[in-house]
């Protein structure tokens, strides 16, 4: 299967029923994101050694409780690290990508759409 683009109302109806990846650097995500996302940064990803980026990417995914045909939605700021991470998912055979291109940049531009802040360790 090819993946899905999908918009921000496809998004909203979904955020108790699908697994939603922000790949956005992790102070980004923790300053605020679509509630109920969980967070991989990609771009420190990318940078660390070891397995193909393609294969860590799919294991982290894994060891959050996703399986190959399980949805999920992909974002990240503005649709260039998402991009390439729903291409990688897909190849390593993911079935049910669904990629919200326009990313945090569109969520955010509408105040009235829910935010989720990670809460501090005090």
């Amino acid at each position: 299967m090819s993946v899905q683009i999908v918009d921000a109302a496809y998004v909203a109806a979904h955020l108790e029923d699908e697994f939603l990846l922000d790949l956005r650097p992790e102070f980004m995500y923790d300053s605020t994101h679509i509630p109920g996302a969980k967070n991989i940064d990609f771009w420190f990803l990318k940078t660390q050694n070891g397995f193909t980026l393609p294969t860590r990417l799919a294991g982290f995914v894994t060891e959050m409780g996703v399986g190959a045909n399980d949805p999920i939605i992909v974002y990240c700021q503005s649709g260039q690290m998402s991009t390439e991470a729903v291409g990688m998912l897909e190849a390593q055979g993911f079935t049910e990508v669904r990629h919200y291109e326009a990313g945090w940049s569109d969520w955010a531009s509408d105040r009235s759409r829910p935010r989720e802040e990670t809460p501090r360790n005090r």
